[in-house]
Formats: C-alpha cells, structure tokens, sequence
C-alpha cells in the first residue's frame, strides 16, 4: 500500500497523540525498546520508534532484534535492541523518516534524546514533551496534518496495557 505524503504526515500526527496519552512509565526516549520487546512490539517501554513500530508496523515497519549498544553520554545499555527496519531502509533514522515522510533533521529533532535537552532540560521527555515535538515538526510542514490526523483505533490503545 503506497501512501502518500500527506498520509505520511496523518500518521505521524497519530504517533504524537497516541505517544502523549502513554504512561510516563512506557516512554523511555533513551531506549528503542524494553528487554521484553517483540518484532511487533516495543514491549514495556520504547522510545518513539519503538512506538511507531508498534502501532504501524502494517505499513512495513518491523522491529529486528540486534546487540548494539546506543545511546550517548551515561546513557548507555549493552541490552537486546530491536531497532525498527522497513524496506531497504536499514537505519532507524531512515526507516522512521521514510514511514512519516519526513527527512532526517526532522527524525533527529523527535527522535534523539539530545534534542530536547534545550527545550525541556532532559534527556528523556515525557510523552507530552515528544508529542509536543512531533506537532511542532508537523506544524512547520504540514499543519493540515494536525487537524486530520488519523484517530487512535482501540487496538491501538490496548498495546499500551498489553
């Protein structure tokens, strides 16, 4: 199924709301997935891409597991990763900019956990912090996308008790 950009744009929007009405205690910007994780799932705590694998992984987005160690400064774990995958996309940050039609700054500024640093003062936002950042990503290319954006289905929302 091709999507178009504005598509694209709609389920980012979908991202920024299902991310902020998560528990504080799911989002851990510093990780790209809980221990816990699966190919469909981020499992117990995920940064935004582990989320976004785990609510539009019909479009393609998988999460693959691999030893690596991420993250920057103290913030560092020798656990299981599941980075996301799609297509040839073999990069996160490549395959999360492809599924939201949006390029890598914009990808970095969500997605890495430095980029808040200024904004916030922290390293792990808060869901509202992360969606507030998504929305302001959306509202400099695609406004339209904010007021469309495509509703949270009830599956959806049952992946954050799973």
């Amino acid at each position: 199924m091709e999507l178009t950009t504005f598509q694209r744009h709609r389920l980012l929007a979908q991202l920024a709301s299902f991310i902020e009405d998560i528990p504080t205690d799911r989002l851990n910007m510093n990780v790209i997935t809980g221990s816990d994780a699966t190919k469909h799932s981020c499992g117990s705590a995920g940064c935004a891409m582990g989320w976004s694998a785990t609510i539009h992984n019909r479009f393609g987005v998988y999460l693959k597991p691999a030893h690596i160690i991420i993250g920057m400064g103290m913030y560092f774990t020798t656990d299981v990763q599941y980075p996301i995958e799609m297509h040839q996309c073999r990069t996160d940050i490549r395959a999360f900019a492809w599924l939201y039609g949006i390029d890598a700054d914009q990808t970095t500024d969500i997605c890495i956990p430095g980029h808040y640093r200024d904004e916030f003062g922290t390293y792990n936002p808060n869901p509202r912090q992360v969606a507030k950042r998504i929305r302001d990503v959306l509202s400099r290319i695609d406004p339209a996308a904010l007021v469309e954006a495509y509703p949270i289905t009830t599956e959806q929302r049952e992946l954050v008790t799973a």
